[in-house]
């Protein structure tokens, strides 16, 4: 099978020893600043989900928006729109309290600090050592034909060839976000990391991605070297997500319990134990993660943001994968 290779003028940008040709980021920043709210603001009209106003869905808003841009934003208190919002802050989800959404615990969000030592297990230090044994890590710049690369890779990826869930997250290497891969000396990829500016000390992830047959130590030598490339240039934190359903303390038969449980139960379809487990071990801190709706929340609204999330599509996926499976 063909797989995702590195090309020639690349291969110089090892970001362990050689110096970056300039801060991508620091360029792209301006012309992403411009757009961000785009690739991170969603309308859907209501012919896509069959009810009479639009939805709006606003994911990360802590990360794009100021407090005060956000209170004077018309559409929040509007009557004639829909207002999904995900991977919200406590800090954020207050405001959208206080314009009465309602708000409830739906994930956690892994951060890791650079002042935190984050890589001192013996179980961590070994995989870094596998990892460095079978390639290295490099940053690729912004280009079309980079972003292209990236597109090619994700199906040779753990799950790539499964419906993928869309709109919890940036998936695109576009303007702004920054590539990082690790490559084999064969030149194949076998892991990348897309990660995204917030400002000029925090970062955040917006895809981890892990060749089916890659070896040990490749996603944890990409995020240990990105880590330490971050901190020379002054990050203070970096979000390595959100992880889903892990919240265990709702009141119980709550909404937020029932959000919560029923994930839990499609493990099956969606292994949110596997992404924490994977995030934990870096020792990061963990924070609550919110979504928020100014409507009323029942099962046809959850339904639908798994219809438009393609989770429905994912879920039905795995059901006839796992009935295949039996029959043979």
């Amino acid at each position: 099978m063909k797989r995702t290779q590195i090309s020639m003028m690349d291969k110089n940008i090892d970001i362990e020893n050689v110096k970056l040709h300039g801060n991508y980021s620091g360029y792209f920043n301006k012309i992403f600043s411009k757009r961000k709210r785009k690739n991170y603001e969603r309308v859907f009209q209501k012919h896509n989900i069959q009810d009479k106003r639009p939805l709006l869905w606003i994911n990360n808003p802590q990360y794009y928006f100021s407090k005060s841009e956000l209170n004077e934003d018309d559409r929040i208190n509007s009557k004639n729109i829909n207002v999904f919002v995900s991977g919200c802050s406590t800090d954020f989800a207050k405001i959208f309290s206080e314009n009465n959404f309602k708000t409830y615990k739906a994930s956690k969000e892994a951060v890791l600090y650079s002042k935190t030592k984050h890589f001192e297990k013996k179980s961590i230090k070994e995989l870094i050592r596998y990892g460095r044994r079978n390639g290295y890590v490099i940053e690729l710049p912004y280009s079309i034909e980079n972003k292209v690369k990236l597109e090619l890779f994700k199906p040779e990826c753990a799950h790539g060839k499964e419906p993928q869930l869309k709109y919890f997250f940036n998936d695109q290497f576009i303007p702004g976000t920054r590539l990082f891969v690790f490559i084999e000396s064969s030149g194949d990829w076998a892991g990348a990391i897309l990660t995204a500016k917030i400002d000029h000390a925090h970062v955040r992830t917006d895809l981890l991605l892990r060749r089916k047959d890659a070896p040990k130590g490749v996603m944890e030598l990409l995020i240990y070297l990105i880590f330490n490339k971050l901190k020379s240039e002054g990050m203070k934190s970096w979000s390595l997500g959100d992880v889903p359903y892990i919240v265990y303390n709702s009141r119980i038969f709550s909404k937020e319990f029932f959000i919560n449980f029923t994930g839990r139960k499609l493990r099956f379809a969606y292994n949110y134990l596997g992404l924490y487990n994977f995030k934990n071990k870096f020792n990061p801190t963990w924070y609550d993660s919110y979504i928020c709706i100014n409507s009323k929340f029942t099962i046809i609204t959850l339904l639908k943001i798994s219809y438009i999330s393609n989770l429905v599509d994912l879920i039905f996926f795995k059901i006839k994968k796992l009935l295949f499976i039996q029959r043979n």
